[in-house]
């Protein structure tokens, strides 16, 4: 399932997320209004406090006239990225909040530092040759644009690895001092010793960004064959199993796809049981395995080990969901958005645990705040679910219509049957239906259409074909606007009880 797109699960009851979340959460914004929270107007005269030992690695430059080389730039830059973000000391931006930089010059680092709110920044190029690749990068205080440390790695090509951990221990001194054995430790620590695979792994992560399932498969692809030249390869291995979990639910059936990623998830936790890891298994865990306990442990361990990590929070606001806990939902989701107000995802699964919780007001507030992020096309759509959701379905159908996302095919449907449009409403689930015999398509879009139409017979049997493929929608369905119009028949509640959802809402 795309990280941005559905996620998890018809499982058990598993354990309280207002426990595991208690401390990150903020119940409300520090002007006491619900989420999303809006930025407070800063005094003009008083510059904003930054913290001493925060930075930003912006985007390394490829300067090879071949953009071929473009894997290899984005791979070194996150890298880095990756090893400063261990040194608990550091603030580290994340590679959304700096990829908005990439191409746009570094000449007022003031102005730059500013706008990220670091007190540095890391830039950097790279310049293949032959078998030689010339690594330069440089830190530079952002209040005046001194150069504070600046190396030029002119190694093998192969040497990608060693450069990326010499890189990391230099710029994590220069800006927090003498290193703590243990930090030396994270930032020189090796994933793979063979560089051949970890070329390939960087090549897959380049793919899998593109975020299309041709780019997908090809980063699996990769992945294996990094695997064939180093199976211990454990980051190669939990990437593999996010690759699948990302094609679960939007292209592949959730059955097939979540089998894959289990199986690459469990190698990796068997190297190393970090919290990415941890996250990737709890998927695949809750839907295909139905093991609920084993999804709670594997949860509430990547989060006791990074609390902010997305598909922990996100797992979490699911969890919640499950059990119609829509204050906690929407209160993980804020969490989320805050800690990274630049993710594509972050901004996604914000919209939507708005939307199903009918907080349509925020919804249309917080998608105007978010054009830089989300597609423009995608943000229509959510602006139509806002409309539609306040009572425009005339003024929602236009918005919804201009989205390519399946999605908001169910938002479509019923905002045309509401609109008196109901041979429209019939024709797109004609089309889409046709659609699913061409191809996999979620079974819960096509019984919400159903809803929309008031064809509740067709509704059910689609919901229990939902229940079949293991899709990850169905955790919605206790909070989820878009079943009010049959949750007083008794065959939801049946179904909310054999999946082991329902509760508080």
């Amino acid at each position: 399932m795309r990280v941005a797109r559905g996620c998890a699960a018809q499982a058990a009851a598993l354990f309280s997320v207002g426990a595991v979340l208690a401390r990150p959460l903020a119940a409300q914004c520090p002007d006491g209004s619900p989420p999303p929270c809006r930025v407070a107007q800063a005094d003009p005269g008083r510059q904003p406090e930054v913290a001493p030992n925060s930075v930003a690695v912006l985007y390394f430059d490829n300067l090879s006239s071949d953009s071929a080389y473009a894997y290899l730039a984005d791979g070194l830059t996150e890298e880095v990225i990756v090893r400063l973000g261990q040194v608990r000391r550091l603030r580290v931006k994340s590679r959304n909040e700096v990829r908005r930089f990439r191409g746009t010059g570094r000449s007022d680092s003031r102005a730059m530092g500013r706008t990220l709110g670091v007190a540095y920044l890391v830039t950097g190029s790279i310049r293949p040759a032959g078998n030689r690749l010339r690594v330069t990068a440089e830190l530079v205080r952002a209040v005046t644009g001194q150069t504070v440390w600046t190396d030029v790695f002119d190694r093998r090509s192969d040497d990608v690895l060693a450069i990326n951990a010499e890189i990391a221990v230099a710029l994590a001194t220069a800006i927090a001092g003498r290193l703590l054995p243990g930090d030396r430790a994270s930032l020189t620590r090796w994933p793979t010793r063979e560089p051949a695979a970890y070329d390939l792994y960087l090549r897959g992560r380049f793919f899998f960004s593109r975020f299309t399932e041709p780019d997908i498969r090809r980063a699996i692809d990769l992945y294996a064959q990094a695997l064939a030249r180093d199976s211990s390869f454990a980051l190669a291995l939990t990437a593999t199993a996010h690759a699948w979990n990302t094609l679960a639910d939007d292209w592949l059936p959730p059955r097939e796809a979540y089998a894959n990623a289990r199986a690459a998830a469990e190698r990796a936790i068997a190297l190393d049981s970090n919290a990415d890891a941890l996250v990737a298994l709890a998927l695949p865990r809750l839907l295909l395995d139905r093991d609920p306990s084993g999804a709670e442990g594997l949860t509430r361990r990547a989060l006791e080990l990074e609390p902010g990590i997305p598909q922990g929070l996100v797992t979490a606001m699911m969890i919640a969901s499950m059990h119609g806990r829509s204050y906690e939902a929407v209160n993980a989701m804020a969490r989320l958005w805050e800690l990274d107000t630049l993710s594509y995802h972050g901004a996604f699964f914000y919209a939507e645990v708005l939307a199903q919780n009918r907080r349509f007001t925020a919804l249309a507030e917080f998608v105007h705040r978010v054009g830089d992020v989300m597609p423009p096309a995608e943000a229509r759509g959510w602006e139509g679910v806002a409309r539609f959701g306040s009572g425009d379905c005339a003024g929602a159908v236009p918005l919804l219509r201009q989205s390519t996302e399946i999605h908001f095919r169910m938002d479509l449907g019923a905002a045309l049957v509401c609109a008196g449009r109901r041979d429209e409403a019939r024709a797109l689930l004609d089309s889409t239906v046709a659609e699913a015999s061409r191809r996999y398509v979620n079974a819960y879009f096509i019984a919400a259409l159903h809803v929309a139409l008031g064809d509740y017979d067709a509704a059910f049997a689609w919901l229990d074909r939902a229940d079949e493929e293991r899709t990850g929608y169905l955790a919605y369905l206790p909070t989820d606007f878009r079943w009010d119009p049959i949750r007083s028949d008794p065959r939801f509640a049946a179904l909310l009880a054999r999946l082991g959802l329902g509760g508080e809402r």
